[in-house]
């Protein structure tokens, strides 16, 4: 993939792989400078085998990581901020 944007407009560099079973092709974009995951998303690239229609190149499936750190408990807020 390469170099791309994020949905919040950070460049990161974009790899992808192919669940040929299910018909998505699952994208991950990281930070060049550090590796940091900043987003995923997941898009169509066939006929779903359930038989759901969606158009091939539909975004069905996204997150973005705006936050990330070390924490001592689930309560507790990231100690380190992007």
């Amino acid at each position: 993939m390469g170099e791309v944007q994020d949905p919040a407009g950070r460049t990161g560099i974009g790899i992808s792989y192919a669940d040929e079973r299910r018909a998505i092709k699952h994208e991950l974009i990281f930070d060049p400078e550090t590796s940091t995951l900043l987003g995923e998303r997941q898009v169509v690239t066939g006929p779903f085998p359930s038989g759901i229609t969606f158009p091939s190149g539909a975004e069905v499936g996204s997150a973005t990581y705006l936050v990330s750190g070390v924490v001592d408990s689930t309560e507790e807020g990231p100690t380190h901020r992007r």
